[in-house]
């Protein structure tokens, strides 16, 4: 469930135009806050980088949805990012990326992996998540709660 991978603690507002390996970097972080025991941060970031090197991840109409399996994590992990001015990502549409989805999953199963990236697509495809958090982008609960009803919508 969406609101599962993406718990309100993980919602990062407000990021500003800059590399893909920084913006990898603030996400990571603020995933780690959130967590018992801390990714390695370099880890995380790199397989990121290694992953986004090959394709963009940057899906058109704003969105962007980096992942990548690193060892270390038994479930998927994941972080909301949400830039007003957008970001500069190579999307095929060439628009700036507003929203962001990270997500991290576990190196010795694909499992998880694919349904976390099924759940959001289906989410982003059927229902108005994208428009529903952009709207409510300066307030972290009204975010989670579009992610609440994506999740109510696809079940």
């Amino acid at each position: 469930m969406l609101q599962t991978i993406f718990p309100q603690d993980r919602i990062c507002l407000d990021l500003v135009d800059t590399a893909k390996p920084e913006l990898f970097a603030v996400l990571v972080s603020k995933l780690n806050q959130t967590l018992f025991r801390p990714l390695d941060f370099m880890m995380a970031c790199n397989a990121l980088q290694v992953r986004e090197a090959r394709l963009s991840t940057a899906i058109g109409n704003g969105i962007a949805i980096p992942h990548a399996k690193i060892t270390g994590i038994n479930e998927v992990l994941g972080v909301v990012g949400i830039s007003r001015t957008g970001i500069t990502y190579k999307a095929s549409d060439d628009k700036p990326v507003q929203l962001i989805f990270l997500l991290l999953s576990p190196a010795d199963t694909s499992d998880k992996h694919l349904h976390a990236l099924k759940l959001l697509a289906t989410a982003l495809e059927k229902t108005t998540l994208r428009d529903d958090i952009l709207a409510g982008s300066s307030d972290t609960a009204l975010i989670w709660r579009c992610l609440q009803a994506a999740d109510d919508a696809i079940r």
